[in-house]
């Protein structure tokens, strides 16, 4: 669909049963190309101290994770012109007002390149809540334990045209909706061993809803055919095909619910080059609980008010 021709409330509609909507065209390739020199910019200007460092993160290219509101207190948002013009797009707020609720604000902005690599990916070692992105995962996997709700919403342009050879995202649609009610039922009723309440990976999701369709309760038909659906097209925690992978041209904007079971394919030819920001509501409390979270909070707070667009949008 198109942000141009599709209702917002039907973008809403796709995104709650789905937990992924795509939007074809959302970026013109002007757009496209202002954004990718934006992220090489900030790389070169950031990368000492907002590049990655894990070899997960790094595998085959590079990355750069930025809080908008470090960026500018940096004196780096005008690297970001286009950017903050993409995220003042009416669809975008809508969107995110309806879905987070009208205090929200951007926590992070991701460029991300990678090219074929020969790397290998650890399986294991990770710690409990947090798997490598390259195998099907969900987020949220140990705050998911007090608040099985609790999601960002994230936005992944794609840079370049993208296909399940180049590295596709990849996502099983209405898996988040399974995976916060797994998190629900084990909330009320936790299992013997407190781990097996966190939801993290594909065996976490599998074992933790067949655990539930074996209880005196049982599973009621509705997750039971997202999970039947999902075993049949994710036969294994590595496995991808095109039936998952998300193959869309440059300026296509995936926005999706981060407690859904997704993946970053291998880049195998070529490139993939994505932008990603991510939004959240405003948690004031949690910020309370800091000295940095009181510093950015207040940060936040004069930049929009003193900040002329696009750049508030970065806030």
């Amino acid at each position: 669909m198109t942000a141009q021709d599709t209702p917002t409330a039907k973008i809403i509609e796709t995104f709650r049963r789905d937990g992924i909507v795509a939007l074809e065209g959302f970026l013109t390739p002007e757009q496209v190309a202002r954004i990718r020199g934006e992220g090489e910019a900030i790389r070169d200007r950031f990368a000492n101290v907002y590049g990655a460092t894990s070899p997960v993160k790094t595998r085959g290219g590079w990355r750069m994770d930025i809080p908008p509101v470090n960026l500018v207190r940096r004196g780096g948002a005008p690297l970001a012109r286009e950017t903050g013009r993409v995220l003042e797009h009416p669809v975008i707020k809508e969107i995110c007002d309806v879905l987070l609720g009208r205090s929200w604000n951007v926590t992070a902005l991701v460029y991300d390149y990678r090219e074929p690599s020969d790397e290998p990916v650890p399986r294991n070692g990770f710690e409990k809540g947090y798997p490598p992105a390259y195998f099907w995962h969900v987020d949220n996997g140990k705050p998911g334990l007090k608040d099985p709700g609790r999601f960002t919403l994230r936005f992944q342009t794609y840079l370049n045209d993208t296909t399940l050879e180049n590295g596709a995202f990849g996502y099983a649609k209405g898996t988040h909706r399974l995976v916060i009610h797994v998190r629900e039922r084990m909330k009320a009723k936790p299992p013997e061993n407190p781990e097996d309440a966190v939801i993290d990976t594909y065996d976490a999701l599998i074992a933790g809803a067949e655990w539930l369709r074996a209880s005196p309760e049982g599973l009621a038909p509705e997750y039971g055919e997202i999970l039947d659906r999902f075993k049949s097209d994710v036969p294994a925690g590595d496995y991808s095909d095109r039936r998952t992978a998300m193959e869309y041209p440059a300026g296509t904007v995936l926005i999706f619910h981060d407690n859904g079971m997704h993946r970053g394919n291998f880049v195998n030819a070529g490139h993939r080059y994505v932008y990603r920001y991510l939004c959240g509501p405003v948690r004031a409390a949690e910020q309370f609980r800091s000295f940095a979270g009181i510093k950015n909070l207040a940060a936040r707070q004069f930049f929009r008010r003193t900040m002329s667009e696009p750049f508030v949008n970065l806030m």
